[in-house]
C-alpha cells in the first residue's frame, strides 16, 4: 500500500510541475495545456477545477456562468450620415459613439462584450490581422443618434473586439493558472506520502484565491488597463468566429 501511495505522490507533484513547465514555455499553446490541467484535475477529485478547465476548454454554455475576466468593455464605433436636401446625404465611417445615454434607456451595458467561446476559439482568432466587430442591432439607432446635433442619423454600429483585448483575456488566464499552481506545488511540497483529500480544502481556497470569484483580474488592452467587472443580469452578448458578427443585446 505505501508503494501505491509513494507512486501516486510522485505522479501527481510531477503532473503539477509538467503544468508549470508548460505555462513558462512561450512556445507551448495553452489549450494542450488546459488538457493536462483537464486531467490533473480528475486525479485531484476537485470538482472546482474540474468544472473550470471544463469550461475553458469547451465553452461556457449560459453567460451567468461566464468568470468576469472573461468580460471586457470595448469601444462603440458606427457609421452616420446627413441628409442634405435634394436626395444627397453627407456620411462619416467609423465614429466613436457615446453610449451612455442608450445604457440607461434600455438598462443594458452596450459596451461589455462577454467572452464565452472556447479558449481555443480565441487563440484561432488572434491568427487573424483583423479585429473582430459584433454588430448592434439597430433597434438602438434612433437613440443613439441622439447625441449628434444637425440631424446626423446612426446607420450601422458596432462593438469592436480587438487583439488586444482577446490577448489580455488569454494572458491573464494563463497568469492565474500558473500562480495557481506554483501555490498548490509549495503547499504539497515534494513528499511521498500526502494526502490529497486532506489538502481539498487548502486547494480549493487557492482555486477561489487565483481563478474564482475572490480574485480581481486586470486585463490590457493596449495602452490601458482595463478592470473588469460583472454589472447585470440583462447583459446578452455572444461571439462567434469572423470579422463581422450579428447578435442581440
Amino acid at each position: 500500500i505505501n508503494s501505491i501511495v509513494k507512486k501516486h505522490c510522485v505522479d501527481m507533484i510531477g503532473r503539477i510541475n509538467n503544468v508549470i513547465e508548460d505555462l513558462t514555455d512561450p512556445n507551448i499553446e495553452l489549450t494542450s495545456t488546459l488538457l493536462k490541467v483537464q486531467v490533473l484535475a480528475h486525479k485531484l477529485k476537485n470538482d472546482k477545477l474540474k468544472e473550470w478547465v471544463d469550461s475553458e476548454i469547451n465553452g461556457y454554455e449560459d453567460e451567468k456562468d461566464v468568470p468576469y475576466y472573461r468580460i471586457i468593455n470595448a469601444a462603440v464605433l458606427g457609421n452616420i450620415e446627413q441628409f442634405r436636401g435634394l436626395g444627397g446625404y453627407a456620411s462619416r465611417s467609423k465614429v466613436q459613439l457615446s453610449v451612455a445615454h442608450t445604457e440607461k434607456v434600455y438598462d443594458i451595458n452596450m459596451q461589455q462584450i462577454i467572452l464565452k467561446d472556447s479558449f481555443s476559439a480565441y487563440e484561432h482568432m488572434l491568427q487573424k490581422e483583423d479585429n473582430y466587430r459584433i454588430n448592434i442591432p439597430s433597434i438602438y439607432y434612433n437613440n443613439l443618434s441622439k447625441i449628434f446635433a444637425n440631424d446626423w442619423k446612426v446607420t450601422s454600429a458596432w462593438k469592436v473586439l480587438s487583439h488586444h483585448s482577446i490577448k489580455g483575456v488569454l494572458d491573464s488566464i494563463k497568469s492565474n493558472l500558473l500562480q495557481f499552481m506554483l501555490e498548490i506545488g509549495d503547499e504539497l511540497g515534494e513528499g511521498d506520502n500526502i494526502d490529497f483529500m486532506k489538502k481539498k480544502n487548502i486547494i480549493d481556497d487557492l482555486f477561489d484565491k487565483n481563478l474564482g470569484a475572490g480574485n480581481t483580474i486586470n486585463i490590457n488592452t493596449g495602452s490601458d488597463i482595463t478592470q473588469t467587472t460583472i454589472s447585470g443580469e440583462n447583459n446578452k452578448t455572444n461571439i462567434a468566429k469572423g470579422n463581422s458578427i450579428s447578435q442581440e443585446i
